[in-house]
């Protein structure tokens, strides 16, 4: 994804979806109901995420259920760990039970915070935006206890499986039990 140079205007950062839209191959027949929200911290826009209620063809082969994007200022923060464990409760509410997400073959940021999350790999295929890796992510229902702080898990293994984080870890690298230190917030 191509950020636009605006200097963290909040009219130009408004403006920047409009324009991705209207330049993009997104058409009505590849969309489907979404929940947007944008990553905020303070009056600055760090960020979006969004939630498709259901995937149609396209969907299932090239964008998933929920898609993100962090400004590159605001990156290795914890905002899109942040952000994609409030969708998930977001997709709950819905009564989705798991979601598809996707992200492109070489973002290794993403992929770590896909699996953070509990996202396990279906596999990794050419589509018509390039070559991605596809993960599912299950949907836990609010009655599961807690799993505490997670383990690190060995190398190459990814997250372990049936496990995701259901509390936000803060940029200073505290576990998930700790309270959070920022003021982001989705709007």
């Amino acid at each position: 994804m191509r950020w636009p140079r605006l200097s963290g205007s909040r009219a130009g950062w408004l403006g920047w979806p409009t324009s991705r839209i209207r330049r993009s191959r997104w058409t009505p027949a590849r969309c489907s109901e979404c929940t947007y929200r944008w990553i905020v911290e303070g009056d600055q826009v760090l960020g979006a995420i969004a939630l498709r209620h259901e995937l149609n063809d396209f969907l299932l082969r090239v964008g998933g259920h929920i898609g993100y994007g962090i400004r590159p200022s605001a990156r290795r923060r914890g905002l899109a760990t942040w952000a994609l464990s409030r969708m998930l409760g977001e997709a709950r509410v819905l009564g989705l039970d798991r979601v598809l997400v996707i992200c492109e073959v070489n973002n290794i940021a993403s992929a770590k915070t896909i699996e953070h999350h509990g996202g396990v790999l279906e596999d990794i295929r050419d589509t018509e935006l390039g070559t991605a890796r596809r993960y599912w992510i299950k949907i836990w229902p609010t009655t599961l206890p807690s799993p505490g702080p997670r383990r690190r898990s060995p190398p190459g293994c990814g997250s372990a499986p049936g496990r995701r984080a259901t509390a936000l870890t803060s940029s200073a690298g505290r576990n998930a039990e700790s309270v959070p230190t920022h003021a982001w917030r989705l709007v």
